[in-house]
């Protein structure tokens, strides 16, 4: 059972549930990490929004923020209403033009571009992937959703996930409880497939092991046998 983060620290500021960081660009980040997460191309280099932390493995799950290129949902996806459903408006940005829900941030903080939540995939990221203390600029405050805005979030990401019950897995299935993440309780993190992998080389070993040796028991008998 993964034991919560009580209050936040310097070395967890911006990697608590609800607050944003910034993911590395792909260049920036170790070889040795991206083998270990399953985070597209198109992810690096953009803010994130923490939804659960594990610091036990130093590693978060996180949505990714998109700016569309400064246009708005309506104007990126017109005529995709499926699309706009996996999205979610961050003020400044407009209210979502379908079911009019708008995310703010804790303190009256801006993002500097009209910003959405991309609900569809989360992704587990190392810490080291990510920078540690993103601040607003004007404020040096860490950004993050009010209470009210980061649990409206998760409620509605499952309940959308509900509704599709044919969504493979890899979707984001959000915390079953809300969490306010000033005090940085932490939700599931996706199992380690690095574990995984070596567990299956390791039954696959013995497996082996026994067949060779059976193999062999099983000459030496013939050997006996016609002697």
């Amino acid at each position: 059972m993964i034991s919560p983060l009580r209050k936040s620290s310097r070395a967890t500021e911006g990697l608590l549930p609800g607050q944003i960081s910034y993911l590395k660009k792909r260049a920036e980040c170790d070889e040795v990490e991206l083998l270990r997460t399953n985070i597209s191309d198109g992810c690096f280099g953009h803010l994130v929004l923490i939804i659960s932390t594990d610091s036990r493995k130093a590693q978060s799950e996180a949505l990714i923020l998109t700016s569309f290129g400064g246009k708005t949902l309506e104007e990126r996806h017109p005529h995709n209403r499926r699309i706009r459903r996996f999205h979610l408006p961050i003020a400044p940005a407009p209210r979502h033009p379908d079911n009019g829900i708008l995310l703010e941030l804790d303190g009256d903080l801006r993002l500097p571009k009209e910003t959405y939540v991309k609900t569809e995939l989360s992704y587990t990221i190392p810490w080291s992937m990510l920078r540690v203390n993103y601040r607003d600029l004007q404020s040096r405050k860490v950004l993050e959703l009010k209470p009210r805005s980061f649990a409206q979030l998760l409620q509605y990401a499952d309940a959308r996930v509900s509704a599709e019950p044919e969504l493979p897995k890899r979707r984001f299935t959000p915390p079953r409880v809300s969490h306010r993440s000033s005090h940085g309780t932490q939700g599931p993190v996706a199992p380690d497939l690095t574990s995984t992998l070596r567990n299956m080389v390791v039954v696959f070993l013995i497996m082996f092991v026994i067949y060779v040796a059976l193999a062999y028991l099983r000459y030496l008998l013939d050997r006996i046998t016609h002697w």
